[in-house]
């Protein structure tokens, strides 16, 4: 037999030659997974959703409780502000090394990479976040008004952005600009009567320590600051750097016995007594008793009695709501979009505000002019602040795609869905373009909005970037070619 008869003619079978039948199938297969593919992407897209709407509401309700049982923790514990900072650093002490010690055992999450930083980083980052902790523990005790306390703390916007511009040369927008200079106008709104001497909002007592716990914001920026400096763009376990800090923060705060004592009207020597006078009051025993007013006063400043009876369920629900807090930021950052913690943190405010004027709520004052006019100044510019350049993004995408649809026929895309896509995609990244170092920042202190703050990301800058990068390639090419877009 030749080897000419062992060829075979496909050219005349009536299936068509092998070629052009195989190229059919896979043309079809290929068909077949980019619809598998489309769908799962659909079906991933809308589990994420649905994970991100669930994350943003944990994290207003845990949020909120972390802001209410702050303020309420205080109220017991009003004669006892250095026992109460010194518990809100020492219970994440035992927690953290629980998964420390077994980790470096057995586990490979902390490598010896990370087990090789110096421990004077972590005393500078410990010392740094001690003294902005103990600051913020005095001014949550003496500054009566919940809701004042929560908008105070929004001052971290301008001293992040002056603290980041300075130490990591940071650029910021014209929103962003415009957004923290409302919100300075708004903290000016609430302090005004007590600017005025008006004795309902604490008067020069409010004012002053309103002052501290501005000033606290420095030192906790500072130490945001340090750990992007210190740690670079090392990803370093979370639990193992807080660890360290609440460590070394612990051991600051006790070295600033003295002019805690001060701060609380009391002689160095009379610490000890209110060290154990303060863990007598945790379990709910009274110690102080020969005031006629029964703590928190009436008047920021003034002498009162104990009243210890809530302390134990006050004090333990912070703990356990902040712990909460402070594992649901991890997550979000680690899972999902930090527009998400922006967001979620910009409803905490007028939330956490309006929650001390309901009559359930201890301690609850009615809103005044003053602070309307204050929140509405400062969660304005909040929302400019946080979400003026991803909006002013949407928009024009949404501009530019509803001028293609009327030109060439194609699906508008709406603002929301481009606004929305913000939420959803983009890695967190800090100032210092460091995707870890946001998480950083997160930590067990008994103060947060700082550190939150001394990090935010520039509106996730690399999504945004790309966007914006996309966004002119394609009106590049539609001015070049006029029969771009269509089919």
């Amino acid at each position: 037999m030749s080897s000419k008869s062992l060829q075979v003619d496909d050219s005349t079978r009536d299936s068509g030659p092998y070629d052009t039948r195989e190229s059919n199938y896979e043309t079809a297969y290929q068909l077949d997974k980019t619809e598998e593919d489309e769908d799962e992407e659909e079906g991933e897209e809308s589990g994420k959703s649905h994970g991100l709407l669930f994350a943003f509401l944990a994290m207003v309700v845990v949020g909120l409780g972390n802001k209410v049982f702050q303020k309420l923790g205080t109220r017991p514990m009003y004669n006892y502000p250095f026992l109460l900072s010194l518990l809100s650093t020492f219970v994440y002490i035992p927690l953290s090394f629980a998964y420390i010690i077994p980790m470096i055992i057995w586990g490979n999450q902390i490598t010896p990479e990370q087990r090789s930083i110096k421990q004077w980083d972590f005393f500078v980052m410990g010392a740094l976040d001690g003294i902005a902790g103990l600051m913020q523990s005095f001014c949550s005790t003496y500054i009566l008004s919940g809701s004042l306390l929560i908008l105070l703390q929004q001052s971290a916007i301008p001293i992040s952005m002056l603290i980041s511009a300075i130490c990591l040369n940071a650029k910021y927008q014209k929103l962003q600009y415009m957004g923290a200079s409302v919100v300075m106008a708004g903290l000016i709104v609430v302090l005004l009567p007590s600017m005025l001497g008006d004795s309902d909002q604490g008067g020069s007592s409010t004012l002053l320590w309103g002052g501290v716990l501005i000033l606290s914001c420095v030192p906790m920026c500072l130490s945001s600051v340090y750990k992007e400096k210190a740690l670079g763009a090392m990803e370093i376990d979370v639990v193992y750097l807080n660890g360290w800090i609440a460590v070394w923060q612990m051991v600051v705060t006790v070295a600033f016995v003295i002019p805690a004592a001060y701060a609380s009207k009391l002689t160095l020597d009379d610490i000890p007594d209110n060290v154990w006078d303060g863990l007598k009051c945790y379990i709910g025993d009274n110690s102080i008793s020969k005031y006629h007013e029964s703590c928190p006063p009436s008047s920021a400043g003034d002498d009162c009695s104990d009243s210890c009876g809530d302390s134990i369920l006050f004090v333990n629900f912070y703990f356990i709501f902040n712990l909460g807090y402070n594992i649901l930021i991890i997550l979000i950052l680690k899972y999902g979009s930090a527009n998400i913690l922006w967001l979620a943190m910009t409803v905490m405010v007028p939330l956490g505000n309006c929650a001390f004027a309901l009559e359930f709520v201890p301690g609850h004052k009615p809103l005044d002019a003053y602070n309307f006019i204050g929140l509405a100044l400062i969660l304005g510019g909040l929302l400019v602040y946080r979400f003026g350049n991803a909006l002013l993004k949407a928009w024009q995408e949404s501009s530019l795609s509803a001028q293609d649809a009327q030109v060439h026929g194609i699906a508008a895309k709406s603002f929301s869905k481009s606004f929305a896509e913000s939420f959803i995609d983009g890695a967190p990244r800090s100032r210092s373009n460091s995707a870890f170092s946001a998480k950083r920042s997160f930590h067990h202190s008994f103060h947060g909005a700082c550190a939150i703050e001394g990090v935010q990301p520039l509106q996730d800058q690399e999504q945004q970037s790309r966007r914006r990068t996309n966004s002119l390639l394609n009106q590049d090419e539609r001015l070049r070619d006029p029969e771009w877009g269509t089919s």
